[in-house]
């Protein structure tokens, strides 16, 4: 009895190791993923009487040396983001996965937001071949041309497969992020005159805002003793409306909080209150 007695589909079965003249030993050594299959067939060996050996049963092995790969990244819908919304992500594998980890040391992925490098940290998974990672925008982030995903860190965890694989963490087919953008910067606005502190005609007061905001109307002001009009800008940053003074006495007007939004969502800051005596 010998190793070409030995039917091997998938591999290549090493010289017969003889235990005793009842038990042999082969390595097997599988050729490529997949199913591995042994046997013996009838008739290979025989006994002291010479009778042939009955046909054995079939030993059937799956062999899988492939690492698990990220085949996508879902990223966030495009738009702009603001301090406590919250950037999710999933990072997708071509096969099931089992991913290990101690409290503190979860996953995590990389982003970049600006210039600044934050982490999105694991929430779950969906189903057995998806992690999801999420980031929740704090003030002082912003990133106006688009965050970056960048790496998946195990952080102390491990991603295997079912055959102990250990996953390849390059994450492939991330999708575009150029307009998942980040603002947590609310406008300031300043008003302004040339007028003297004491006067008696209309005068013309500027609004200039920080930033180019949604168009500022004229209820959107704070005024006593006056009324508004011609209200004009010429790029959503520095707006001139006409005060008219209804009364002697003291005229003040101001922008207060949450009037206009910027690009991103934010509301202006309140302006400083001017005084103008008529």
């Amino acid at each position: 009895f010998n190793s070409d007695d030995v039917v091997v589909t998938n591999g290549n079965a090493s010289p017969v190791t003889v235990i005793d003249n009842a038990h042999y030993s082969i390595t097997v050594l599988p050729t490529a993923d997949g199913v591995v299959t042994v046997n013996i067939p009838a008739d290979v060996a025989q006994n002291i009487g010479h009778n042939g050996n009955t046909v054995s049963n079939t030993l059937s092995i799956t062999y899988d040396i492939t690492k698990p790969t990220v085949t996508s990244v879902t990223v966030p819908a495009d738009k702009y983001y603001n301090a406590g919304q919250v950037l999710n992500f999933t990072v997708n594998f071509d096969e099931d996965i089992n991913l290990n980890y101690s409290p503190g040391a979860e996953p995590y992925l990389t982003l970049t937001i600006g210039t600044a490098t934050v982490h999105a940290t694991y929430a779950g998974a969906s189903g057995a071949r998806a992690l999801n990672f999420s980031y929740t925008v704090v003030n002082g982030d912003q990133d106006m041309d688009g965050i970056t995903v960048g790496t998946l860190v195990l952080n102390g965890s491990s991603i295997k497969d079912a055959a102990d694989n250990d996953a390849d963490l390059t994450l492939n087919n991330i999708g575009n992020t150029t307009q998942v953008r980040v603002n947590t910067t609310n406008p300031s606005v300043t008003l302004s005159s040339t007028a003297n502190a004491l006067i008696n005609a209309p005068f013309t007061v500027t609004a200039t805002f920080s930033e180019a905001v949604t168009i500022l109307t004229e209820s959107d002001f704070s005024v006593s003793n006056a009324t508004l009009s011609g209200l004009t800008s010429p790029d959503n940053i520095t707006f001139t409306v006409t005060v008219t003074p209804t009364a002697d006495g003291p005229v003040s007007i101001q922008v207060p909080a949450n009037a206009v939004v910027n690009i991103g969502g934010n509301s202006n800051t309140p302006s400083n209150t001017l005084f103008i005596f008529g």
